[in-house]
């Protein structure tokens, strides 16, 4: 068993030092459980080959202190491909020491993928420890959530990333190892060619824009490997309508603009000037020269994005609360797209209110379409303007509970067929689209982890694909050391927690 959280995700890792260092005492022992454990394998291997193709994959053995957590997400990870190649490039020029989580986390991947002729389990222990050395904060041994690893797992991939972007010491060892390398010229393009991005994230672009003055600030760009999404509190909903909330206007209450805050700042200073105006004496003197001087910094700071606060002494300045507006849309998607579903809903009652899980149904697709979520570069101020997605779809309800009314966008529904047979129909190209536009705009569902249990506890289990050398695919559901092959059909009708989908990057003829 597993406790559930889904709030706010711990920044990085390192209580698994505690698991690690307890798993090896949990194991079975005994004889009577050795052998009860064998004949669960038996019989898992009879389920899974189910008299055809003599292969499967790898269970992940639980340590006993609750790391059903810590295998979904492994499994997960396993059915990325691109996740994979990533990892190949990153870790064939390094030293181990230097990426100890790439490095750790590329076998076990690698592993996870080895095809079998019965079923087997592995203690996935070094990743453990990969963290561990990785890691620069613990996180609480109750925190057991596979969204919270997953964040950690990205985290501890993109440090490493940064740190092979440092420029090493002149009389660094390695560097001189290189040099006097016979095949230095081979290895060369590993230390000139620029450090390949992380393929979980992508670019998100949001903007503010205050519905009383009309003022609209900058653009934001933000770095995502993730997006973290509540639900409705509803029977049901689609993966589109819960994408076009989360692209959709939002409207803030309660937000400090900065222009309302300098237009009254301002105006504040005007007034105050009408006030001392007449008055020769030395000390009103110097205050409205104070004064003066303060108001055209205000004024320079309306056309620039300066902080004044510190600068103004003979004025006060003057924060307004206003209403606002807030879009987000995607400016770059991610080669892997990962979603989370927050399913934590808090409901009051006479003793002060309780947590629980919103059992919401999420019903996903196999293949999607993300280009109506893609930013063109404009942002909508006002709920009567157009949305900046590209394909121009009018802007829908912020308002969650609303989910279920919305309607449009361009996420068709392709659960059952190959994606060969979608890329030949004229369905899913439409009259104008051909195969290079499916690029970069479609998306592949390669694994989908789903928490069973309530709010306070539960367990972990992973539906991955795997892909075979024909080009064709096996579903498998993996809970912990449990390994069944399911259809597609299985996996879509699940409550999921995580969504994993991977961008195709070509569409075969």
């Amino acid at each position: 068993m597993s406790y559930y959280f889904s709030n706010s995700v711990v920044p990085v890792v390192a209580t698994f030092a505690a698991i690690a260092l307890s798993i090896p005492f949990l194991l079975p022992t005994t004889k009577k459980s050795k052998q009860k454990k064998r004949r669960k394998q038996n019989q898992n291997t009879k389920r899974i080959t189910n008299g055809q193709e003599n292969t499967c994959v790898y269970g992940l053995i639980n340590g006993g202190n609750n790391t059903c957590f810590l295998n979904s997400v492994l499994q997960a990870l396993a059915s990325l491909t691109l996740l994979r190649s990533y990892l190949y490039r990153k870790v064939k020029n390094e030293q181990t020491e230097v990426v100890p989580v790439a490095f750790t986390l590329h076998g076990l991947l690698e592993k996870l993928n080895e095809p079998l002729s019965r079923h087997k389990s592995f203690l996935p222990s070094e990743i453990v420890w990969a963290l561990q050395a990785n890691a620069r904060s613990l996180i609480n041994r109750e925190q057991q959530d596979a969204h919270e690893l997953f964040a950690l797992l990205s985290s501890a991939l993109s440090d490493e990333e940064e740190a092979m972007k440092r420029p090493k010491p002149l009389f660094d060892l390695s560097i001189i190892k290189n040099l006097v390398d016979p095949n230095f010229q081979q290895i060369l393009p590993a230390f000139t060619d620029p450090v390949e991005k992380n393929p979980l994230l992508g670019l998100t672009a949001c903007r503010i824009s205050c519905m009383q003055c009309g003022h609209s600030g900058p653009i934001r760009h933000t770095t995502f490997d993730h997006i973290s999404v509540p639900l409705p509190h509803a029977a049901n909903c689609t993966l589109e309508q819960v994408l076009r909330a989360y692209t959709s206007l939002e409207f803030i209450d309660e937000f400090t603009c900065r222009n309302c805050s300098l237009l009254e700042t301002l105006s504040s200073i005007e007034e105050r000037l009408k006030q001392i105006r007449g008055e020769d004496d030395c000390e009103t003197m110097k205050l409205r020269k104070k004064l003066i001087a303060e108001k055209q910094i205000v004024k320079v700071a309306m056309t620039n994005e300066m902080e004044i606060k510190d600068q103004l002494v003979a004025a006060t300045f003057k924060n307004v609360k206003t209403s606002a507006t807030k879009q987000t849309m995607f400016a770059r998607l991610p080669s892997i797209f990962a979603i989370h579903f927050s399913r934590t809903i808090y409901v009051p009652n006479a003793f002060g209110g309780m947590m629980l899980k919103n059992p919401c149904q999420v019903k996903f697709p196999a293949v999607f379409n993300m280009e109506s979520f893609l930013s063109t570069g404009y942002l909508a101020n006002m709920p009567s303007e157009p949305s900046l997605s590209s394909s121009n779809s009018p802007s829908s309800s912020p308002i969650l509970a609303a989910v279920g009314v919305m309607s449009g966008g361009h996420l068709q529904q392709y659960d059952n067929k190959p994606f060969n047979s979608i890329a030949s129909n004229n369905y899913c190209y439409g009259t104008s689209e051909t195969k290079e536009d499916l690029r970069g705009r479609y998306y592949s569902l390669s694994a989908a982890i789903v928490h069973l249990g309530d709010h306070s506890r539960g367990h972990f289990v992973t539906y991955r694909r795997q892909l075979k050398e024909d080009g064709s695919s096996t579903w498998w559901r993996t809970s912990d050391e449990d390994v069944r092959e399911v259809g597609i059909d299985t996996v879509l009708r699940e409550e999921a927690y995580m969504l994993f989908y991977e961008k195709m990057e070509k569409v075969d003829p």
